[in-house]
């Protein structure tokens, strides 16, 4: 066949900077590695307007950045409106000089939006993304954001739940604030392995009810649970009338409505409604639901 295979002394080899990056984006080593200086942290300097990159090692596409000495990079000044900036590294395989091979680069956000700008990656140009924040129009600096990823010595990638890299291509990773929990990228989405607690998630009363204890769901290894403690703190509300009681994030709903029969105040039954849209609610009351009632019930099910 015509392509080459590399590298194989005196038949074929890397000569290329294309080749080398190829050669080492196939294990997908592109990361900070733990355990040296302080990992590139990022971090603000409001005095002199500035994003620093902290000291450490980095890999990016077989690419090796040592930073020895903290290095500030100039915010853009404030403008009209508050915008996200994000600190980078970038590997510019472009660049004519080594100074200018990988360097941290200050990318300026969207002005009256909390987007935050763009990575670059093209066929000479790869951002690793550092940190983020909130560039006020009033001049400050605030909303630091960690997005460092990791290399982990076994090869597989390292990062917090709010900066997971691109899921393509497959491979593993652990998300470090979660439990840590490992993950597998398979290509399009980054998906959980093995056992799963997403711990307690607390829960807001709708309208005309106030949380009066615990009210919070907690899924663990696929079973949910949800624990309501509400007291109707509105207007009495009539057997016939349905009201709703809270609303679950996505990680709690279920993949299909599920109907429970429960207890209110007064020995009365009603019936708790789990929607796919995360609304719970109370329906078909067998009395009229007065001001401080109380509904007390625990709902477990598989999602």
């Amino acid at each position: 066949m015509a392509d080459d295979a590399m590298p194989l002394p005196g038949v074929s080899s890397i000569t290329t900077v294309d080749q080398w990056s190829d050669f080492f984006m196939a294990v997908a080593t592109i990361g900070i590695v733990r355990g040296v200086g302080s990992e590139m942290a990022g971090s603000l300097n409001a005095g002199t307007r500035q994003a620093v990159l902290g000291t450490g090692r980095a890999l990016i596409e077989g690419f090796y950045k040592p930073v020895t000495t903290a290095t500030g990079t100039a915010i853009p000044a404030a403008g009209a409106q508050d915008r996200v900036d994000r600190l980078a590294v970038r590997l510019n395989k472009a660049a004519s000089v080594a100074a200018d091979l990988i360097k941290p680069v200050v990318l300026t956000g969207t002005p009256g939006t909390s987007t935050p700008p763009s990575l670059t990656l093209s066929s000479t140009v790869r951002d690793m993304a550092i940190c983020r924040w909130t560039s006020t129009a009033a001049g400050g600096l605030t909303n630091l954001v960690d997005e460092r990823t990791y290399i982990g010595h076994n090869g597989i990638h390292q990062f917090n739940s709010n900066a997971r890299p691109s899921a393509s291509p497959p491979r593993l990773g652990i998300e470090l604030d979660t439990g840590p929990r490992l993950m597998w990228a398979t290509g399009s989405a980054w998906t959980y392995l093995g056992d799963v607690d997403t711990g307690d998630v607390n829960l807001t009363a709708a309208s005309g009810w106030t949380a009066s204890g615990t009210l919070a769901g907690r899924k663990v290894n696929g079973v949910i649970d949800v624990e309501l403690n509400l007291t109707r703190s509105g207007a009495n509300v009539s057997e016939s009338t349905a009201t709703q009681l809270t609303t679950l994030p996505a990680s709690l709903r279920p993949s299909r409505n599920k109907y429970f029969a429960i207890v209110i105040t007064g020995d009365n039954a009603a019936r708790c409604d789990v929607g796919t849209d995360g609304g719970v609610w109370l329906r078909h009351a067998f009395t009229t639901i007065p001001k401080s009632a109380e509904v007390r019930a625990t709902l477990t099910y598989i999602p």
